[in-house]
């Protein structure tokens, strides 16, 4: 089984140096979404998604795939429609890596909710039904377990609950704050206040086994969590019963030509 990532940064998914093509595992730095994965992942399947089976692709590679492959009707300027068509791009690139590879692919796509207090109070489900909704880009590509990972409001929340004065309780209240960096006490700047009070340290290092403070991914109850928790789990079963995509779908060959050639070989 395959994981296709993609986010914003190393601050969550990871980065690479490759940009013109998927990276393969050893080609990328994971940053602190993608272990939450591989936690997850591990705790399944009892090895490791980033050392074995963890492809990335880069932002800018993957709005550059969507400009060139999204439909017409997928296109458009405001936040719903910029995910809709990228999550689409990722979801025919990961069709087009298993068929390539002979495996089941799972596409995750990461992005932070980022909503304000201010915002409309359905941004964050909007965000998701966008991602992997009935009418969004993955079932649009014929992506049948893609898996939308958005933090509400932003991935900052989601590690703090963990490492908190008072981890892993009344976590959803951290789903009020703003998503603002500029807002009164931003939860970026919550986030290193902890890791300071823990002798500065790394963010990565909160998920090595029996360090303090550890991230655990069984912990953390927080509704924008569990429901990227569930979607991610229920991608698995859908694995095990190799009805990941649709088979009947149509591809342009030039599409699927296009696509090829930013496979590894």
């Amino acid at each position: 089984m395959i994981v296709l990532l993609s986010g914003e940064g190393i601050t969550d998914i990871g980065m690479t140096t490759v940009l013109d093509r998927i990276a393969i595992p050893s080609e990328w730095v994971p940053g602190p979404m993608a272990l939450l994965v591989d936690q997850i992942f591990y705790n399944t399947f009892h090895y490791s998604m980033i050392e074995y089976s963890g492809y990335f692709v880069s932002e800018s590679l993957l709005t550059y795939i969507a400009k060139t492959i999204s439909p017409h009707k997928l296109r458009g300027v405001n936040t719903a429609k910029f995910h809709k068509k990228n999550s689409y791009a990722l979801g025919m690139l990961a069709i087009e890596l298993g068929l390539k590879i002979d495996d089941c692919v799972t596409p995750i796509f990461f992005r932070d909710c980022d909503g304000s207090q201010s915002s409309p109070n359905n941004r964050y489900q909007t965000i998701r039904d966008s991602i992997s909704g009935q009418k969004g880009g993955f079932k649009s590509a014929g992506m049948h377990n893609g898996v939308a990972m958005v933090p509400n409001p932003k991935s900052e929340a989601w590690l703090l609950c963990a490492i908190k004065e008072n981890p892993y309780t009344a976590c959803n209240k951290l789903e009020k704050e703003s998503g603002n960096d500029t807002s009164k006490n931003p939860l970026k700047e919550q986030l290193q206040n902890r890791l300071r009070y823990y002798g500065n340290i790394s963010i990565t290092s909160c998920f090595i086994q029996n360090n303090n403070p550890f991230i655990d991914s069984e912990r953390i109850e927080m509704d924008s969590f569990v429901d990227f928790k569930s979607e991610l789990k229920q991608s698995f079963i859908i694995e095990n019963n190799r009805d990941w995509y649709n088979s009947s779908r149509q591809v342009d060959a030039r599409v699927s030509d296009f696509l090829s050639s930013l496979i590894p070989a």
